[in-house]
């Protein structure tokens, strides 16, 4: 973030010191075992934690349309594109400012009406919202609780430009709300999406495909209330009590190893799975 090759140096050593005697370490995600490889930890002790989000917390039924009239200036008729999150740089939100800009240019030419609803603060929100002025664009600040879930699942799209995180939590929140999703394929945010089915996939690069996805599930209604179900059911896989049960697992495994060095036989068998499980099937959980 910094810049700063000795910074750098002297936090990658002692992330190494740190992490080293560790049984297991836990990530995110599966693209940061590779970062974590590179600091010079063991690739077999590196664990990607299967993801989890309060699925009833975030879910279709808090949708409510006519919410959108207590928002100054938020049309409740027109199509919302989400962004939830810090606003600043560091999340790539020039290029949401410079997308926006011209998606808002082709909504208006086919006729069609879309705002920005921008959830959250951060010290790049003047600059955008001076960038976007005039153009549909809101931000609402923090928001927290019942009237977060509602103001997820009553949009209709999300945003998320972000190279740099882990895995992004509100990707899992606004897929399990009943929105398809636009991450780009740098990062741990891809790894929760189905490209194509519930979202897409898109290089932070190319500015032109998010004005052109955008633009095309704004003004197709089939296909992004489609990839809207799709994406509400495939995050059900993703709940709390999943992502739980596959911590535990490595803990339990952790342990027995540790026992099994010292001559000491664990009692009663554990099922496992060092590995994360893989999204398309409920992970098994038996801690014995």
């Amino acid at each position: 973030l910094f810049e700063d090759h000795a910074f750098t140096t002297m936090c990658s050593a002692f992330m190494k010191f740190f992490y080293s005697p560790f049984r297991a370490v836990f990530t995110r995600s599966e693209d940061y075992v590779e970062s974590l490889e590179r600091l010079g930890l063991p690739r077999d002790r590196t664990v990607s934690l299967m993801p989890g989000f309060d699925n009833e917390m975030f879910h279709t039924r808090f949708a409510d349309r006519e919410s959108w009239a207590g928002y100054q200036g938020v049309s409740p008729g027109s199509v919302k594109v989400l962004y939830v999150g810090r606003v600043s740089v560091e999340k790539n939100l020039p290029l949401l400012t410079a997308v926006w800009k011209g998606v808002a240019k082709r909504v208006r030419s086919a006729g069609a009406a879309a705002e920005l609803i921008v959830v959250g603060d951060g010290p790049y929100r003047e600059t955008m919202e001076r960038e976007l002025r005039g153009l549909g664009a809101h931000f609402l600040g923090f928001k927290h609780g019942e009237e977060l879930s509602r103001i997820y699942a009553s949009s209709d799209l999300f945003v998320f430009p972000s190279v740099t995180d882990t895995l992004g939590q509100v990707v899992m929140e606004s897929q399990g709300s009943g929105l398809p999703v636009l991450v780009t394929d740098r990062g741990g945010p891809k790894e929760v999406v189905r490209d194509g089915t519930t979202g897409y996939v898109l290089s932070p690069d190319d500015q032109e495909a998010w004005v052109s996805h955008i633009v095309d599930l704004v003004t197709d209604d089939a296909k992004r209330r489609g990839m809207g179900a799709a994406a509400h059911e495939f995050m059900q896989t993703y709940s709390i009590r999943n992502s739980f049960e596959h911590f535990w697992d490595v803990h339990v495994q952790a342990w027995h190893e540790h026992l099994a060095a010292r001559g000491i036989e664990p009692r009663g068998p554990a099922q496992v799975h060092r590995t994360r499980p893989r999204p398309d099937r409920e992970p098994v959980g038996n801690a014995g």
